[in-house]
């Protein structure tokens, strides 16, 4: 949000197209650092070779938040040490030098998830309090660098496009469309609500950062088997410099939320998995970690989702009540060691079974029931989570907890989300009702 270039023109002139008159550039940050969030602005009119023309245009800009959103932008603190400042910038230029934040305490705040771990059993990791990170308010938390010269310099915009999911329709042939620098660059076309591409591009440019840092990203998703207008299914814009104030000038394996860029209220229109870098002279490209397994990657806190576009919170209540004949995991070696060291042999009963759920990243635990094939747990786990998830699967697994080596798989079960949390409309066919007993004859 560093401003928006102004061109001025004079219409409807004799012979030939408009006549360029002049350009002035609007500091959007002004206005977003009142608590009217309007400002008045007398600019300069610029020429192309950027001078003066003598001329000045008298502006007034205001900024109308999206139909019942919250305002985002709060007035910009007066300058302090506290470090409470840098949380209020919403537009650090890419030059100046700030306070490190801690990275896992960005965006929006979403409830913790509480996992258990099983007595006996090494505790799961403490799980830090999930967030959900907004382009709003990253500037604030760049990693020192050094001031960039304000002349023409080489820069890369990497985009690199891996995958996609939940995106609305049915029947469609997706195809993302990346425009940066004035170029724009096209993936292969994929068929499903959920494709895979994999594929990265590269746009080179040779500009001042001042003029580059200003420019938007625009990652688009269309259907390509639709030539109308609307044929766009979700879009994501981020300017230059949000990606160059990040640590490493990256946003490294980020899942995008869609929306319709022309009605921010409209929600989610799908997910987009991306990695955009920004190499300005002598910057190193940072090596993307390996692939996590979808049941450990932490999606929801790994998410952008532009201004204006809003999750509703969510919380999965999933009751376990019983298992029955459940296997003997343990074998007769450790029934032997348990009599050695003085504990009751019982061949009939060598289980001790707890239920894992995951879900997002996020793991709970039952209560453990020692020497029990037959358990009756009767416990609710609840999973927080955002609405719509782009979480399909909840995973399910009954396990044999094992005191003197590793716990044992008895056995895993998935429970598709949109079997039993569809965004609209009815699911038919999917819980029958019974049929209703004959009505006894006179």
């Amino acid at each position: 949000m560093g401003g928006s270039l102004l061109p001025l023109e004079r219409g409807d002139p004799p012979v030939g197209p408009p006549v360029f008159l002049g350009e002035c550039r609007v500091p959007l940050r002004d206005v977003l650092g009142t608590p009217s969030l309007a400002a008045s602005f007398n600019l300069p009119l610029l020429d192309t070779r950027r001078e003066g023309t003598g001329a000045f245009l008298l502006l007034q800009v205001s900024y109308l938040p999206p139909p019942g959103a919250i305002p985002l932008f709060p007035p910009a603190a007066p300058p302090e040490p506290a470090p409470a400042a840098a949380e209020l910038d919403t537009g650090t230029e890419a030059a100046e030098e700030e306070e490190p934040e801690d990275p896992g305490v960005t965006g929006d705040e979403a409830e913790p998830s509480s996992s258990s771990g099983p007595p006996g059993s090494e505790p799961p990791p403490p799980h830090r309090p999930q967030t959900q990170p907004s382009l709003r308010g990253r500037r604030g938390r760049s990693s020192p660098k050094k001031p960039l010269a304000n002349k023409p310099q080489d820069f890369q915009i990497r985009v690199r496009v891996i995958e996609a999911r939940q995106l609305p329709g049915i029947n469609i042939r997706p195809v993302v469309k990346v425009t940066a620098a004035g170029h724009t660059k096209r993936t292969r076309i994929r068929k499903g609500n959920s494709p895979f591409f994999d594929e990265t591009f590269f746009f080179n440019v040779f500009e001042s950062p001042s003029e580059l840092f200003d420019t938007p990203v625009f990652i688009t998703v269309v259907d390509s088997r639709s030539f109308r207008p609307d044929s766009v299914i979700g879009e994501f814009r981020m300017d230059v410099e949000t990606v160059y104030s990040e640590p490493k000038h990256a946003f490294l394996r980020k899942w995008l939320l869609l929306s319709d860029p022309e009605d921010l209220s409209a929600g989610a229109k799908g997910y987009l998995k991306v990695s955009v870098l920004v190499l300005g002279p002598g910057d190193e490209a940072p090596l993307e970690k390996k692939e996590v397994s979808e049941d450990k990657e932490d999606i929801e806190a790994n998410l952008l989702r532009p201004t204006g576009v809003t999750l509703r919170g969510a919380q999965f209540c999933l009751k376990i009540f019983k298992a029955e004949d459940l296997p003997q995991m343990d074998d007769a070696v450790v029934d032997n060691v348990r009599q050695i060291f003085g504990f009751e042999s019982n061949k009939k009963n060598l289980v001790d079974p707890f239920v894992e759920v995951t879900f997002a990243g996020r793991t709970l635990y039952s209560r453990i029931l020692e020497k029990n094939a037959n358990p009756q747990w009767n416990q609710c786990l609840t999973l927080p989570a955002m609405f719509p998830s782009m979480c399909e699967r909840m995973r399910i697994r009954v396990t044999d907890w094992d005191r003197l080596t590793h716990n044992d798989v008895v056995g895993t079960a998935f429970l598709a989300m949109s079997k039993i949390s569809a965004p609209g409309g009815e699911l038919e066919d999917e819980f029958p009702a019974p049929p209703k007993p004959p009505k006894a004859s006179d």
